[in-house]
């Protein structure tokens, strides 16, 4: 979810719950990176969003070109947030 000013990430996995939420002027980027698994796959994909210091990874059960559509979306918003906001935040870095 996001807002104007604020996001929050929620997700259920395996019956374990978690949430994370912050302000928008700290999001800086989000791309795709490739993590190894326990299977015989090589790599499989997901989601990487930058925050501030930290990092947030989700979207690994999507499919390739969800997950660039998604990507793709959440940096378009983010470059118009930083247009419409930069004189009352100063430079962000998308």
């Amino acid at each position: 979810m996001m807002s104007d000013r604020s996001f929050s990430l929620n997700w259920d996995f395996l019956g374990i719950k978690r949430q994370i939420s912050g302000k928008i002027q700290d999001l800086r980027s989000i791309k795709i990176v490739d993590f190894k698994t326990l299977k015989k796959t090589p790599f499989q994909t997901q989601l990487c969003l930058t925050h501030g210091t930290s990092s947030h990874k989700f979207g690994f059960g999507l499919l390739r070109n969800e997950q660039e559509w998604l990507a793709q979306e959440i940096n378009d918003f983010l470059g118009t947030w930083g247009s419409r906001h930069q004189s009352q935040y100063g430079d962000i870095d998308v």
